[in-house]
């Protein structure tokens, strides 16, 4: 048969004793009593508190000893009575031993769903032995089928209200707590956070997950800044002075007045934070006023229509002319056209205005390198073959004069034939390699000419010059 002991008092342990309840005798359970109340708060409690918990719960003892030789509504009776002073109790002190006494006391009530609870809340308890908690979680598990228990969490610490927002919570996330079975209403409240509410059903037996999520409420922030300052939050502007509500979460607050550099400061708002107020006031009375930068325009002049890119943009298309503003710094210029080879440098701009003016050089005609190395040739070719013919022809007719006869005149004639062909080729070659070499093959680089105009002028007269530099195309000036 199973043995429960429970404390009868305040004060040093005494020896416990065991004695049988009649209550339970069809259960063969055996109830002793509990010397001793152990007090869980976080701060002292006065002398009234104690000695007033400390009555309430020997009140319930001892009708918790008489229900033991009753039976029928006698019995329940005096279990209500002592459950309502171990709840007196409770309301004073949160202690372990009172919570064991009246968790009994409900498993006799048969308020399975309250006894459930009472376990659980026990078993939180820091401080129990090995046995206790061991025979704590057996009772909440004895009790586990009777009841449909629902496990409430949240994405933040929130109190928990069931089916009555009107009534006390029952408790914060997450929270492990017995319902009767069917469908229920969880309300979820946490500072800073908007509240919420989840429906879910249970059944008997099982265990059901309930998971909210509450939206974080904003924080009003204040931003001070001097007059005419540009402030902004996470590139959202909002005007200086003024409470502007925040979203919790880390984010970065820009500040900046005309002339001088812009100041920022990340911060971060926690749920549930109190106002913020930010003053840049004096730091953006200590910062230093950037010079700003020398600024000027480049003209761009350009042999064929190009597109131009400064820096790795792209400022203009199918233009010969163009212009554009620059500050006074290293730029990379790159132009490009079709059939051209392209000019890429980087230039170094130090006074204004400029005048850029690119050739860009074509690209290599490979037909008339064809036509140089074919002709070229042919035409020195012939020109020799042309020698022989005619070196041939002049010992056949020498021939031919002291020895006249058939077959003499024949090879002259052949000699003759032979300088003529000879000639026209050549004449025909030599014309068409001269052409292929006058044509312009392309291939040049391409280049830049700057130019720096520099103008002076007084009250009646203006006058002008002009410094150059030539860049080719991959230099650096």
């Amino acid at each position: 048969m199973g043995r429960v002991f429970f404390w009868t008092g305040i004060g040093d342990l005494v020896e416990k004793k065991e004695v049988a309840r009649g209550l339970v005798s069809e259960l063969g359970l055996w109830i002793g009593l509990v010397l001793g109340l152990s007090i869980l708060l976080p701060t002292p409690l006065l002398a009234d508190e104690i000695s007033e918990a400390n009555a309430f719960f020997q009140a319930g003892n001892e009708h918790f000893q008489r229900a033991t030789g009753l039976r029928g509504r006698a019995r329940q009776r005096e279990l209500e009575i002592a459950l309502e002073q171990y709840q007196r109790s409770l309301d004073r002190v949160r202690s372990r031993n009172v919570l064991y006494n009246a968790a009994l006391v409900l498993e006799e009530l048969g308020r399975w769903e309250e006894a459930y609870n009472y376990w659980t809340e026990y078993l939180a308890i820091p401080g129990l032995s090995p046995g206790e908690a061991a025979e704590g979680r057996a009772r909440r598990e004895s009790i586990r089928p009777r009841v449909a228990v629902f496990v409430v969490r949240a994405n933040t610490q929130a109190e928990v209200w069931v089916d009555r927002r009107d009534l006390a919570p029952r408790g914060r996330t997450p929270l492990e707590i017995a319902l009767p079975p069917g469908t229920h209403v969880f309300y979820l409240s946490a500072p800073g956070h908007r509240d919420t509410d989840v429906i879910a059903t249970g059944t008997r037996g099982t265990l059901t997950d309930v998971s909210a999520s509450l939206a974080p409420l904003p924080i009003p922030v204040q931003v001070l800044a001097p007059d005419g300052a540009t402030v902004e939050i996470d590139g959202a502007p909002l005007v200086a002075g003024q409470s502007t509500p925040i979203p919790p979460g880390q984010h970065l607050l820009r500040a900046s007045i005309e002339g001088r550099p812009v100041v920022e400061q990340r911060f971060e708002l926690l749920p549930g934070s109190p106002p913020m107020t930010l003053d840049l006031t004096s730091a953006l009375a200590a910062a230093t006023v950037e010079p700003k930068p020398l600024e000027g325009k480049v003209r761009f002049s350009i042999n064929a229509l190009a597109q131009i890119e400064i820096d790795g943009v792209l400022r203009a298309e199918k233009v010969m002319r163009h212009e554009e503003s620059l500050t006074a710094s290293s730029h990379r210029i790159r132009v490009l056209a079709p059939g051209r080879k392209s000019y890429e440098a980087t230039l170094t701009f130090e006074r204004f205005p400029v005048e850029l003016e690119v050739q860009l050089g074509r690209e290599t005609d490979l037909g008339i390198i064809a036509g140089r190395a074919i002709f070229g040739p042919l035409a020195v070719a012939s020109i020799v073959a042309g020698g022989i013919a005619l070196a041939g022809a002049t010992f056949a007719y020498q021939n031919n004069q002291q020895n006249v006869s058939y077959e003499s005149a024949n090879n002259l004639r052949a000699w003759t034939l032979a300088v003529d062909i000879s000639w026209v080729l050549a004449a025909v070659t030599g014309t068409l390699g001269l052409t292929f070499v006058a044509m312009d093959a392309g291939g040049e680089e391409s280049r830049a000419l700057i130019a720096f105009p520099e103008e002076a002028s007084s009250s009646t007269s203006r006058s002008s010059s002009t410094s150059t530099k030539d860049v080719a195309s991959g230099g650096s000036k």
